[in-house]
């Protein structure tokens, strides 16, 4: 693995940057275990009682699917006239990016739970509630990356990721509310622990997962047959 792409994706900007974010979450929450603060919202009473919640919640999930889309768009920008051919294969070119982009999440994730512990606010927590978050909210940010960068290397266009983002954490989260009996077939309340629902922790967690697995797929096989360097560039 080479280090030097790693280290793209966190940069000190970066890791100052998810730090931020961290405490600034934290810091404006009404509870304090790291359930409380990315754990999501419960779709009850309404979209209008909700509101908060959903602006909280995309804060939560952006920090690491901004900094991958904005990480493989200089990657398939110009960049890749040079880095491609680098490679013995496109599937190792974007396997090696990918693999950068999943430490980078991780490292918000890791940041937010050593936040947390570090101020004593986990204390509370139960292990079973600290697994489902362990559990849910990860898969979910794989999912959404791994999504959001195929539909980039696809379409070739940051536009599209910002409307397949506005459909999943958007319209689908509003839906959810709006109707709180759709919430659990629905991709964002995949990713949100603070239901106690240890049932429904394991398939929420599998599906987003498949969902994942698909589409690096996905993108493999697109990969195969289109070349980034042929039209370096993503408007």
């Amino acid at each position: 693995m080479n280090t030097k792409i790693i280290e793209r994706t966190l940069t000190p900007t970066i890791c100052t940057f998810y730090l931020l974010m961290c405490c600034l979450l934290a810091a404006t929450a009404e509870g304090k275990t790291v359930i409380d603060i990315w754990g999501g919202f419960v779709p009850s009473g309404g979209l209008l009682s909700n509101v908060i919640g959903i602006v909280r919640w995309n804060i939560c999930v952006m920090p690491p699917v901004m900094v991958s889309n904005l990480f493989m768009i200089v990657e398939t920008g110009k960049l890749s006239t040079f880095t491609v051919i680098r490679e013995t294969s496109l599937e190792k070119w974007f396997y090696k990016r990918y693999i950068a982009m999943v430490i980078s999440s991780f490292t918000y994730i890791a940041l937010a739970i050593i936040l947390t512990t570090f101020l004593g606010f986990n204390k509370s927590l139960q292990l079973h509630q600290f697994f489902s978050f362990a559990l849910l909210f990860p898969a979910h940010i794989l999912l959404l990356i791994s999504a959001s960068v195929a539909t980039l290397l696809i379409f070739r266009s940051a536009k599209a990721v910002l409307i397949l983002y506005l459909i999943i954490e958007g319209i689908m989260v509003i839906i959810g509310t709006t109707f709180p009996v759709t919430s659990k077939y629905l991709i964002p309340y995949w990713g949100m622990a603070i239901e106690d629902q240890t049932m429904t922790v394991a398939w929420k967690t599998a599906l987003s997962l498949l969902i994942t697995a698909l589409s690096v797929l996905i993108t493999i096989v697109f990969l195969k047959k289109h070349n980034p360097t042929e039209t370096p560039k993503n408007t």
